[in-house]
């Protein structure tokens, strides 16, 4: 392990405090949230009592603190909203669940904390920055920069392999045989897994598709949007990942029909399809042999014989979980775990199967809960006539990709706090009940796009202090 790797992680608290006293705090946090994420090693080290010191909560830690540090308003103006009540439960779940296991109430705190700094933090950096439509704007251009900045990367560990994290910190993140695909390689760059960088490149180029789309970017960095999304779309597609390449293929159609026929069933389908499932899968007793069926008529057996092991898994995870269904074990307890000796047993492969294991079905409410309530807030409090409007195309966007990494839970336990970050920002973006009278009554208009920064719409003060449109 290279030298660099305590350096990076714990040289990035005073890194990112002295980058606040540089830039506007909200751009110090987009900065700060990305290049962290992006290219930070993926180690840790673990303190007794405390969560694991990961690039996670580095990040989210270095953050919260240079905000305190810095410029507090932000945080002092914080007001709870009754879509936060969720966040507040979910903060509090592994507590409850240690306590009823017997495990006592330091393991509970102890595990409450980690979810703090995992998942609460991010969210309220979004809650509080996030709040306006050109903070909006600039969380969406950030994911498109984002991906514009990996893709050299992604293509060389294409061709050469993924060793890039490696040459820089000393020892390969993830096991280098998923990385073979025939002849190239799916690339990892400096995320945990590869699987996360292709739906970090998806989400990059999503993005880049609507905002182009809409008109609300002629350029970014210089270059033009016409240019940028067939790169990143190549690049995307190139990352390997039939996964996150499918849902990025239902975002641009879900897009296009808010976009072409004016149709919001798409968007709310997507939302709820992760909360369906595991009702479905559980209390409905769906066993899921047509979605295996499709598999081997689209992708053939092999990725059939793939998804039969994945639905095989969770069947049998439910069966092993009964005795403590409701609020979980605390700790995932389940892996190998089998109901016959053909069976490949449990892999904890998806974020639901291991919050259903670890916290119930309580617990797993609670986190669907937690995700969905900002977004279903903003988009009640949104005029649908806006939607496509070329101001409030970001805020819109950031609702279908939380909507699309949800989705993606139900197959992958990647977690990524710039997603968490965007349920903040779709919290920070729902409007007070005034404000929403006063955009109901706004006219809506074609804007050019260079008037996209400044619409004749209502405006509230900022998060960093500025006046900004508000959807």
């Amino acid at each position: 392990m290279s030298p660099l790797v305590p350096l990076t992680l714990f040289g990035l608290i005073p890194g990112i405090i002295i980058l606040f006293q540089v830039l506007p705090a909200r751009r110090a946090m987009l900065v700060a949230f990305f290049a962290a994420w992006m290219f930070l090693p993926v180690a840790g080290y673990t303190f007794k009592g405390w969560p694991d010191y990961t690039k996670i909560s580095a990040t989210c830690v270095s953050i919260f603190l240079a905000t305190l540090i810095s410029d507090a308003r932000p945080l002092i103006a914080f007001r709870l909203r009754w879509f936060d009540l969720p966040m507040i439960l979910w903060a509090g779940i592994p507590l409850a669940s240690s306590m009823v296991n017997g495990y006592g109430i330091y393991d509970g705190l102890s595990n409450m904390l980690n979810q703090v700094v995992t998942w609460v933090l991010p969210y309220v950096i979004g809650r509080i920055y996030i709040t306006d439509l050109q903070a909006a704007r600039e969380l969406v251009r950030a994911m498109v920069i984002g991906a514009m900045i990996y893709v050299p990367l992604c293509l060389f560990e294409m061709r050469m392999s993924p060793r890039l994290h490696e040459i820089v910190y000393g020892f390969h993140q993830a096991d280098w045989l998923q990385s073979k695909r025939g002849s190239f390689y799916r690339p990892t760059v400096f995320m945990v897994h590869g699987l996360a960088v292709a739906t970090f490149m998806c989400t990059g180029a999503l993005a880049g598709v609507w905002l182009w789309w809409n008109r609300t970017e002629r350029k970014i960095l210089g270059v033009p949007l016409i240019v940028i999304v067939p790169v990143l779309l190549v690049t995307a597609a190139g990352c390997l990942s039939l996964g996150a390449t499918v849902w990025m293929v239902v975002g641009i159609l879900i897009l296009a029909a808010m976009r072409l026929a004016n149709l919001r069933t798409p968007l709310w389908a997507i939302l709820f399809l992760p909360l369906l499932y595991p009702i479905a899968r559980t209390f409905g007793g769906w066993d899921g042999h047509q979605l295996v069926d499709l598999a081997k008529s689209i992708a053939g057996p092999a990725r059939a014989d793939s998804l039969w092991t994945r639905l095989n898994s969770e069947n049998e995870l439910w069966y092993f979980v009964q005795g403590q269904k409701w609020l979980g074990a605390a700790r995932f307890m389940f892996v190998g775990l089998k109901t016959s000796e053909s069976s490949k047993g449990i892999i904890a492969d998806s974020l639901w199967m291991i919050y259903l294991g670890k916290l119930g079905l309580i617990g797993l409410a609670t986190f669907f809960a937690a995700m969905l309530a900002p977004i279903v807030a903003l988009l009640r409090s949104t005029p649908r006539h806006t939607w496509t409007h070329p101001a409030v195309a970001p805020v819109i966007f950031i609702v279908v990709s939380c909507a699309l990494y949800l989705a993606d839970c139900l197959s992958n336990a990647m977690i990524n706090p710039v997603f968490i970050l965007a349920f903040g920002a779709a919290g920070g973006l729902v409007p007070s009940p005034q404000q929403a009278r006063m955009i109901a009554t706004a006219p809506h208009m074609a804007f050019r796009p260079s008037q996209a920064r400044s619409m004749s719409m209502p405006y509230r003060p900022s998060a960093t202090g500025s006046r900004s449109a508000t959807p």
